[in-house]
């Protein structure tokens, strides 16, 4: 069992946490269609979504592939930003399996 090691209490504009989160200093590849993938900080990951970090502009408007080692292939949508911040919505809840293995 998880036991949470990170606990936001308020996100940017107004956006509402509703999963524990965990806290994540794993690098992953993320891709988005018409751009070359780059790598990003994953700060923070619950099974709903995560908080990536990177200087690389993203497009809010598309669908994000995160790829990190030993772990599937994560697909989500962007929610917010700040200042070279991400909080991302996975499409499919994630697993315990798979978020210990991306807070190891």
């Amino acid at each position: 069992m998880l036991s949470p090691k990170f606990k936001r209490p308020h996100s940017p504009k107004g956006y509402t946490q509703r999963t524990e989160r965990y806290t994540a200093k794993a690098w992953v590849l993320v891709r988005q269609l018409g751009s070359d993938p780059f790598q990003m900080k994953l700060e923070n990951v619950s099974k709903t979504g995560c908080k990536l970090q990177c200087l690389a502009s993203l497009d809010q408007q598309k669908v994000i592939s995160i790829e990190a080692a030993n772990c599937p292939r994560i697909t989500a949508h962007i929610v917010w930003s700040n200042a070279g911040s991400y909080g991302c919505k996975f499409e499919v809840p994630l697993s315990d399996d798979v978020i210990a293995l991306l807070t190891a």
